[in-house]
């Protein structure tokens, strides 16, 4: 926008200011947009125009607000007694919305594109540190990583928030895999309590890179070569390189290493390499520890896992 007043004898004349500045908008959401023009010069009179391209302007007498929908400019001057004001500009780019039902269907979008989420997205982890949130819709095991620090730290999510079907945002690839970047924080509820997202229990050698961004527990591995963010979690020959993303949000490596441990994270690629963004360390003996008479069934990735000190049987959904 020009700001600028212009002389002629006595006269000074104001540019227009022109409310909103421009900026970028989203359609179906704050659109169309209300656009007022005033000016500081008693008595003056106003002109505008609103282009979409590269034609001249054709200006008319502002008498009131007005609305646009479409990406434009508009531009205005003041004008009294014949002595005209220099110009203001504002530039208006109003975004298309594309909707989707699902987090792998957001994840398939071309980069740039703006997209509305009409699922509800469950918390599985949030880091105020960071600005982020992964979150899952139920339908996949793969979660999604919102990055956002105005909305993830505004709205203080905590694991099992439930956020309404709606969110709006930009799908951007980092490392080669999607997120949700630029969220747009009007479509963002706040976040209704519920159960925490419960995690694919995994071993280390059933971890390929197509496991990326599963949120999962390692299950019965030891830890080495801790040496500031970074370790390795390592069970046989197999080994997993962990990386402490989120350490001001109060994530540690336990001190003794010679424990065994379940270590619950989120697989992520970084330089297309798995590796793990850990949340918890938890000793395998207390994640074992259960009653002899009870039996903990818990989900993996292509198997099932059955804690517990007496044999289990189970059943599918059909008594088999």
């Amino acid at each position: 926008i020009t700001i600028a007043t212009v002389a002629s004898g006595e006269i000074t004349v104001a540019a227009p200011s022109i409310t909103p500045a421009g900026g970028y908008f989203y359609k179906g959401i704050d659109t169309p947009v209300d656009v007022e023009i005033a000016c500081a010069t008693a008595d003056a009179k106003i002109f505008y125009a609103v282009t979409t391209g590269e034609e001249t302007p054709s200006f008319k007498e502002y008498t009131g607000k007005f609305q646009v929908a479409e990406t434009c400019t508009v531009t205005a001057y003041a004008e009294l007694s014949g002595v005209k004001s220099t110009e203001s500009s504002a530039y208006f780019t109003i975004q298309e919305v594309q909707d989707v039902n699902s987090i792998d269907a957001f994840m398939a979008l071309e980069d740039k594109t703006v997209a509305r989420i009409n699922h509800d997205l469950k918390v599985a982890f949030a880091s105020t540190s960071k600005g982020e949130a992964y979150v899952t819709d139920g339908m996949s095991n793969r979660c999604l990583l919102v990055y956002s620090r105005d909305v993830i730290a505004a709205k203080e999510y905590k694991e099992g928030d439930v956020i309404a079907a709606g969110v709006v945002g930009t799908k951007t690839t980092y490392n080669g895999v999607a997120q949700l970047q630029y969220a747009v924080a009007s479509t963002f509820a706040d976040g209704v309590a519920g159960p925490a997202v419960e995690p694919w229990y995994i071993s280390l050698n059933e971890i390929t890179a197509d496991h990326y961004n599963y949120f999962v527990t390692l299950k019965d591995v030891t830890l080495e070569g801790v040496s500031g963010s970074n370790a390795t979690a390592k069970k046989g020959e197999a080994t997993l390189a962990l990386y402490n993303r989120y350490a001001n949000d109060g994530v540690a490596y336990p001190s003794d290493l010679s424990t065994t441990y379940a270590v619950k994270g989120f697989l992520v690629l970084y330089k297309g390499a798995i590796q793990m963004y850990p949340i918890e360390f938890m000793v395998m003996s207390a994640v074992e520890g259960v009653e002899e008479t009870t039996a903990t069934i818990i989900p993996g990735v292509g198997t099932i896992y059955v804690n517990g000190a007496n044999n289990a049987t189970v059943y599918n959904a059909a008594g088999q």
